[in-house]
């Protein structure tokens, strides 16, 4: 009897907790107005009065690059959604904001992430009720919420030159601007894309690269003379403490294969009005030699600026193949150039350049949240703070780390340093 008490006691104390349990979730979802369920690569939001903001890491399985896709069904209020790919440690990047005043729902996709773990962040801008759908396929979208039609881009194009033109979203995504050269399958002298009527077939202008102010230099070398080649893009024009896309190789293949891209490059000159263009994307491409100097050319949106201040067009830009040998990084965008080095009692070291930061994000699994600070970089972003001489983070998230790839910090005091 004393048995049949007990075991009755205990399957009453169980029922008891998950009630207690259950109803702290419902708690929880009442509190921040935000019910969620999880499936794989995929996760349904349900807003009830959310007015505040949440972040939440989803897995991502889904190998290499894609992007994020959603549908968004909000019946009241307005917010913003952003998002953290902290596989690779980058900034929070917005996906949009949506309104109870836009045709619902809305289907679509943007987004550039590669990493495991995908943070998303609900930001209200008035009193939310509704649902959201997030994704990282098509597929798993589809599934979870039936067949959906995703959005597709719609576009022009436009700005159109004698070498190239732009593409410019027209459906209301942010426009990823690029210079495509005109192309003419059907022989009518007309580009299929975007209907530039082209006099004749297009032949070169011999304005060759090499033979504009400033790029004369590509006739003085080889590819022999050269160890390493490096190419940084970017957006031009935004906020310092962003992050370029850096990739190198050392490989001989592939550094004869870029420069002779580069020195046979055809180009176009251009007008002023042409040449300049606000915000876009920049290109570095460093030619590091042998004997320790470097030749630079800095490309903005297609475009070459020589020394003169006379611009030209580029056929194209020569970058890295995915086949090819080359390393990939990030590195910091500043305008400053320099960070000041303290070390952990806040004394000052030396200044270095913060061109010299290449860096890798860190596998999410090593813990590296005991290790005491060793040094402190002072940039004119925000801080940096090294737990050695290759692992930091930044003051803004010290839950995403990086590792420095090439000098590590140890390395680059000792090169900068002044003192004996």
């Amino acid at each position: 009897m004393k048995k049949l008490l007990a075991l009755c006691f205990a399957v009453v104390l169980t029922l008891t907790c998950f009630t207690a349990c259950n109803m702290l979730d419902g708690v929880f979802s009442k509190k921040s107005g935000v019910n969620k369920k999880y499936y794989e690569n995929c996760a349904v939001f349900t807003f009830d009065g959310f007015e505040s903001k949440i972040s939440i890491t989803l897995d991502r399985t889904i190998p290499g690059e894609g992007a994020i896709y959603y549908q968004i069904n909000i019946k009241k209020g307005a917010l913003s959604v952003g998002y953290t790919d902290t596989g690779v440690g980058r900034k929070q990047q917005p996906l949009g904001e949506f309104t109870a005043d836009e045709k619902m729902p809305i289907n679509g996709s943007g987004g550039y992430i590669e990493g495991d773990k995908i943070t998303i962040t609900f930001k209200a801008i008035s009193t939310v009720n509704g649902e959201i759908i997030i994704a990282f396929t098509e597929d798993a979208l589809k599934v979870v919420h039936g067949n959906l039609q995703i959005h597709k881009h719609t576009y022009s194009y436009t700005s159109a030159g004698k070498v190239g033109h732009y593409t410019s979203f027209t459906c209301g995504c942010p426009s990823e601007e690029g210079t495509t050269p005109h192309y003419d399958e059907n022989g009518d002298y007309i580009c299929d894309a975007c209907g530039y009527v082209m006099s004749e077939i297009p032949t070169p202008t011999n304005h060759f690269l090499r033979n504009q102010a400033g790029c004369e230099w590509l006739r003085d070398i080889t590819a022999e003379d050269i160890a390493e080649i490096k190419i940084i893009s970017g957006a031009v024009g935004v906020a310092p403490g962003n992050l370029n896309n850096v990739s190198s190789s050392t490989d001989e293949a592939v550094i004869a294969r870029i420069f002779e891209e580069y020195y046979w490059l055809d180009t176009a000159p251009i007008s002023k009005m042409e040449g300049q263009i606000d915000g876009g994307g920049g290109v570095t491409v460093k030619f590091i030699l042998k004997n320790g100097t470097a030749k630079e050319l800095y490309i903005n949106n297609g475009n070459y600026l020589d020394t003169n201040g006379d611009y030209f067009e580029l056929l194209f830009t020569p970058n890295f193949e995915e086949s090819d040998n080359a390393t990939k990084a990030y590195g910091f965008i500043t305008y400053i150039g320099t960070g000041t080095v303290y070390d952990k009692d806040n004394n000052p070291i030396c200044e270095i350049p913060m061109d010299e930061l290449e860096f890798v994000g860190v596998d999410a699994e090593i813990d590296l949240a005991d290790n005491p600070v060793k040094y402190i970089v002072e940039a004119e972003f925000g801080n940096l703070y090294f737990l050695s001489g290759e692992y930091f983070y930044i003051e803004s998230n010290d839950a995403v780390y990086y590792r420095l790839i090439g000098k590590n910090l140890d390395e680059l005091i000792a090169e900068y340093s002044t003192n004996d």
